[in-house]
């Protein structure tokens, strides 16, 4: 049962407009937007969203180039993956992964994102 989320999305993947590419992809996932977020809530279910991803990409070469574009997608437009969930699952990628290098920019930018932040916080805080 722990799997479910994962065969989802992984079966998303494997749908013909998503194998198009980046335009198929973002175009069909607009379209499910409400079972994403719906139904990935969970941070436990995001991370198996991001597990799916992760074995598409080793199964299919040509699907790593656009993995960054997705989870920036994912987190960005349609707001369904938490940062610290892509966060944690980045950091538990194994060091030979071939993402680890493809996502970092998007990993550095949420990083930097969430340090700014953190500062504007501080900010705040000694204003008050």
């Amino acid at each position: 049962m722990d799997n479910v989320a994962k065969n989802v999305f992984a079966s998303f993947l494997a749908l013909p407009p998503v194998e198009k590419g980046l335009s198929g992809f973002k175009k069909l996932c607009k379209e499910w937007t409400l079972i994403w977020t719906n139904y990935y809530k969970p941070p436990q279910s995001q991370t198996q969203m991001l597990h799916a991803i992760e074995e598409r990409a080793a199964e299919i070469s040509s699907f790593q180039k656009i993995v960054p574009n997705i989870i920036h997608f994912l987190f960005n437009d349609v707001d369904v993956l938490n940062e610290d969930v892509i966060l944690d699952w980045y950091d538990n990628l194994p060091e030979d992964s071939p993402l680890k290098e493809l996502v970092k920019p998007v990993i550095e930018w949420l990083r930097e994102d969430s340090d700014d932040e953190d500062s504007d916080e501080e900010d705040s805080d000694k204003e008050n």
